[in-house]
């Protein structure tokens, strides 16, 4: 173990800001700012830094300084993706340092040789393979020498050690680096800090104050324009992200601004990637790729580099294209489904407009459920069951119980419901009134309705269809046009939420949030429903909660609660009348869709009327003829010329013609002719849902036309009508005949009916009876009294009459036959 970095610096030995500055321009070309500087500086003294500043601002370049000055330090980069250290180790060469990141692919011995002997000064690396048990890194930190030479370790986007423990463990792992070098500088980046997380980390990491230095500055990105959007459409289809390829998207045509759209599930992203690139010709579908942690890293890489040059247009990605990514014009960032952290969600919209000339539109597409005014018709919906169930009660009627819902959580949220409106008025947690939910007001404002409404007309529940898709909820949805808005408008924010400045509703809202952060991070119980944070509860509801901007809830969710953000952009540099333009914010053009509806009203789909979908025919089975025969060589010799027209002999012989036209569309080609089903060109779509349907259609008709067997006229389709004349000569409908039966020779019916007098069950045939011959008549007047004698009981069994083994039955019937005295 070390006690000391060997090339740890004295304070003599510390440059002072002109001199780490004339370093800095002098290797990368830059201007550090006064606080990059400044934790640059209290590295080299050996300090732990926290830098939390906002995404694209230039948190990397603060940490490289340090190597700049050590001539033999090994400067460690803990980083959450490996396209980071890539990244980082491209520009790190080309300013002349020796760096290495170190992944799966790049963790051999050769290269840990290198990194021990001090070839490279900077090592990237990911926490798995920084904690990997019996890994090629934790040999080297065995090494006393080896340790010494690390002066610092750097966490690049270190709320992940905080967030990402769950399903990284390496991450809770990397605090035992603090005890094996107990004096070496730790540093701890992010642009999404919140209280809980920085509590978190200098708990585990045991950061004291008197060695602590922290960097915070604004995390706002003003130059993001935030937009929310309801789902209007099936959430399996992502019709709301139509509007990035309009219908008929053609050559020519201007493409989408250069975009990204995360996704919190890998199939979402290459589904959404798929619709999209359907919308487009098949020469430019490679302009739209997927992204996710299933690509290789080649593959990643190369992706990045095409959106950088502006070769695709955009990417469908999860989390693996994110954090740190630096690409400084990305016009358009999008969120589909709300299901992520404030944090995540921060971090993923910070992937826009990194070039502070820019400005970028976000645009969160969010379920119907988690809106105000979708709770409030829920709420409603309750209240009417409630009271018709209490009707029900009343009137003696049965009422069909639920069974008890498990207990809730206490939390502030909780408590919120349940004390209702005690606690709104200021209960023990101290929430300002009308700061939560909307339910609770909306619950009893709906109670109260249908209590004055009860007695005066019956309760009808609306009978509005579920919107397409867009609200997941088992609850029944009302009409927009019933007298549900009056509950909706009961909702009122405090008033000093509206009326006092926008620092007093930052305030406001993050003691809430802070509260309500504690207490679930101590929750152990996991909820029965999932929902959302209370922050992003309010940023989706920002107009109806009175909170009126979309921003006020990501700054109040990371601004510290005893702590402003420091702006020393005058200082930085005085030259410059406004300060300096590197580390100021930009001038906001536009703040959200609440203030300024129309920057982001183009990039929507219209909500159109959905089309209902014509199912194909079912084809029957049949035996194929000489005419479609001769259409499946039509249409085999059409598709081998198309590959060779367009791929070349040699695809031909190795993919055969199956690349125009596939085996399986052959067939149904084929079998819908055969029926005469494809006679125009929507019919080859609804019948084949052939891709290319268009694009060949009026080839693959033409051939049909030619080769399939020729209508039937309508003579032999056509039954002829049995005709006959009348009494006046003119031609009638001959009357269709009687049937008579051939038992009892009586018309109306033939033998097999049961009514007939002489039905006999063909099914059975009577064996081993002595059962004297009955009379044929299915119903027989019993004999007089006189003529009463005891009945005879006769038992035989039956079997079944047919070509399969007889069955035979067990049971014993018995028959009662009326004889005379003495008869046999």
């Amino acid at each position: 173990m070390a006690t000391r970095p060997e090339n740890a610096s004295t304070e003599r030995d510390i440059p002072s800001f002109a001199a780490i500055r004339e370093k800095v321009n002098q290797v990368f070309g830059k201007r550090a700012c006064l606080w990059q500087c400044q934790a640059g500086q209290a590295i080299l003294k050996n300090h732990h830094v926290i830098i939390d500043v906002a995404t694209g601002m230039g948190k990397t370049l603060s940490f490289f300084i340090p190597s700049l000055f050590r001539a033999n330090g090994i400067q460690l980069i803990v980083t959450a993706l490996n396209v980071l250290g890539k990244q980082n180790e491209a520009s790190l060469e080309a300013a002349g340092i020796r760096a290495i990141s170190i992944s799966a692919d790049t963790a051999i011995d050769s290269n840990f040789r290198d990194i021990e002997e001090g070839k490279y000064r900077i090592v990237i690396i990911s926490p798995e393979q920084l904690m990997k048990a019996g890994g090629g890194f934790e040999r080297l930190m065995r090494k006393p020498a080896f340790a010494a030479k690390i002066d610092s370790v750097v966490f690049d986007e270190a709320h992940c050690i905080s967030e990402w423990g769950s399903f990284r463990p390496e991450y809770r792992d990397v605090m035992q680096l603090r005890y094996r070098l107990p004096n070496t500088s730790f540093v701890f980046a992010s642009a999404t800090f919140t209280p809980s997380i920085l509590a978190d980390i200098k708990r585990s990491f045991n950061l004291t104050q008197d060695r602590l230095t922290h960097i915070h500055r604004s995390n706002d990105r003003p130059n993001i324009h935030i937009a929310v959007r309801k789902i209007l459409y099936s959430l399996s289809s992502f019709l709301d992200l139509a509007f990035l390829v309009p219908d008929g998207w053609k050559d020519g045509d201007p493409p989408p601004p250069k975009f990204v759209i995360f996704f919190d599930s890998i199939s979402d992203a290459v589904n959404a990637g798929r619709f999209l690139r359907k919308r487009l010709p098949p020469e430019y579908r490679h302009k739209i790729k997927w992204f996710h942690s299933d690509m290789s890293s080649r593959y990643k890489e190369t992706a990045v580099e095409d959106l950088r040059e502006g070769r695709i247009w955009g990417l469908c990605a999860t989390d693996s294209f994110g954090m740190g990514v630096d690409l400084p014009d990305i016009l358009l960032v999008i969120q589909w489904r709300l299901s992520c952290k404030m944090t995540t969600l921060w971090q993923r919209l910070g992937r826009g407009a990194r070039n502070k000339t820019l400005e970028a539109v976000a645009i969160i597409f969010v379920e119907a459920k988690y809106f105000d005014d979708e709770i409030a018709k829920r709420e409603h919906n309750k209240a009417q069951r409630r009271a018709r169930a209490a009707l029900k009660r009343k009137a003696g009627a049965p009422v069909r119980s639920k069974p008890a819902k498990r207990a809730k959580l206490d939390l502030p949220q909780e408590r919120a419901r349940v004390q209702g409106d005690d606690h709104m008025e200021g209960g023990e947690s101290g929430t300002p009134q009308g700061l939560w939910f909307v339910s609770t007001e909306v619950a009893a404002a709906g109670e109260e309705f249908v209590a004055r409404n009860a007695d005066s007309a019956p309760l009808q529940e609306a009978d509005t269809p579920e919107s397409d898709g867009a609200s997941s909820s088992d609850e029944e949805d009302v009409d927009t046009e019933s007298q549900m808005p009056t509950l909706i408008d009961t909702y009122e924010a405090p008033s000093q939420l509206v009326d006092e400045s926008a620092v007093d509703n930052i305030a406001a809202r993050r003691d809430l949030y802070h509260e309500v952060i504690t207490e679930n991070s101590r929750a152990v119980v996991r909820r029965e429903k999932q929902e959302l944070e209370l922050s992003l509860m309010d940023l989706i509801n920002a107009d109806s909660r009175g909170i009126g901007c979309r921003r006020v809830p990501f700054l109040a969710y990371f601004a510290p609660a005893n702590e402003t953000p420091a702006s020393n952009t005058n200082q930085c540099d005085p030259s410059m009348p406004t300060g300096c333009t590197r580390c100021s914010l930009p001038s906001p053009q536009s703040c959200c869709d609440l203030h300024d509806p129309e920057r982001s009203q183009h990039l929507q789909t219209p909500c159109t009327q959905k089309e209902k979908r014509t199912r194909r025919t079912r084809i029957k089975d049949f035996k194929f003829g000489p005419f479609d025969f001769d259409l499946r060589g039509a249409l085999q010799k059409w598709r081998d010329s198309k590959v060779r027209e367009l791929y070349g002999e040699g695809n031909l012989r190795q993919f055969g013609g199956s690349l125009v036209l596939p085996n399986d569309m052959l067939d149904r080609l084929v079998s819908c002719a055969h029926f005469k089903k494809l006679a125009t060109v929507n019919d080859l779509k609804r019948e084949t849902q052939w891709t290319e349907a268009d694009k060949y259609a009026a080839e693959v008709l033409q051939l049909i036309a030619e080769h399939s067997a020729p209508a039937p006229t309508a003579a032999s389709t056509t039954r002829a009508a049995r005709t006959t004349a009348n009494k006046n000569g003119e031609p009638g409908i001959k009357p269709r005949s009687i049937p008579r039966c051939s038992v009892c020779k009586q018309p109306g019916h033939n033998k097999s009916n049961k009514n007939c007098p002489g039905y006999q069950n063909p099914s059975y045939v009577a064996c081993e009876s002595t059962v004297p011959a009955l009379s044929t008549s299915r119903r027989e007047e019993p004999p007089t009294a006189a003529a009463s004698v005891p009945p005879t009981t006769t038992s035989f069994r039956l079997q079944q009459s047919s070509t399969s083994a007889p069955h035979v039955y067990t049971g014993t019937y018995q028959f009662k036959s009326y004889l005379p005295d003495g008869a046999a």
